[in-house]
């Protein structure tokens, strides 16, 4: 395959900005031997049958991991796990109650009621409380899906992709988002605003502090070229993580 053809492969899947280019599948090979060079091999051990972990499970864990350590969030998960074995019995639960049980994983007051929001639109939309229907769906429908959810942004669905689907996408953070500048994958600050000006797009500006797993137009640009590296290496053979890039 030639390089223009492999540029062209990048651009239709990640159409952040019209005629950006990069990551190419070659910069996307060298990354990957360079980081195993560096950190050795990564290989992803695949779920076995019935081995699948329960999607709830993972969405709520994601959501008590934000702005907090692993020690604290796994602690509050146990926790809550262990005062409401079901998530009916969490739904049903007052809102004081829930957060009591997780106070561990601080921001409490505000977790509480977005695990809250989403048992009770999940109990409504769909009779249980239960995400085991997005195994079904598309990335791209996934993420439509979930988005909707306060407090669920573009790290947490990728995070839920990766890691409890096993599925080709990569999750953005500071570090991943500081390296993609970096690289050239993601384009310049200026560069979007330009784009967003000759396209008629004005963001709206908000008041206040940003919430937890809330992105900006250059992290969203991160997020979208961080995904297609994952789509490349996929499809070049190498699994997503295998980058060591979460």
């Amino acid at each position: 395959m030639d390089e223009d053809s492999k540029v062209g492969i990048v651009c239709r899947d990640s159409p952040v900005f019209p005629g950006y280019a990069r990551p190419t599948i070659e910069e996307c090979e060298q990354l990957h031997a360079a980081l195993s060079k560096l950190h050795g091999p990564r290989v992803q051990v695949l779920y076995k049958q019935g081995e699948h972990p329960d999607l709830l499970d993972s969405m709520v864990k994601t959501i008590l991991s934000q702005n907090t350590t692993d020690i604290n969030s796994s602690k509050a998960f146990l926790k809550l796990k262990s005062r409401f074995p079901h998530w009916e019995e969490v739904r049903t639960s007052s809102v004081t109650d829930l957060e009591d049980v997780i106070r561990s994983a601080g921001l409490a007051q505000t977790k509480s009621k977005r695990i809250k929001a989403i048992l009770d639109t999940l109990h409504e939309e769909k009779g249980e409380c239960s995400m085991e229907y997005l195994r079904t769906m598309s990335n791209d429908a996934i993420k439509r899906e979930l988005v909707r959810f306060n407090g669920v942004g573009p790290k947490t669905i990728s995070c839920m992709l990766l890691f409890n689907m096993q599925r080709p996408d990569l999750a953005v953070d500071t570090h991943i988002f500081r390296l993609a500048q970096r690289a050239g994958w993601v384009p310049a600050e200026s560069e979007i605003k330009r784009f967003n000006k000759a396209s008629g797009f004005s963001p709206t500006k908000r008041k206040g502090k940003r919430k937890s797993d809330e992105s900006t137009p250059v992290e969203r640009a991160a997020q979208r070229a961080c995904s297609t590296v994952a789509q490349v290496v996929t499809r070049v053979g190498v699994r997503a993580s295998e980058c060591n890039c979460t």
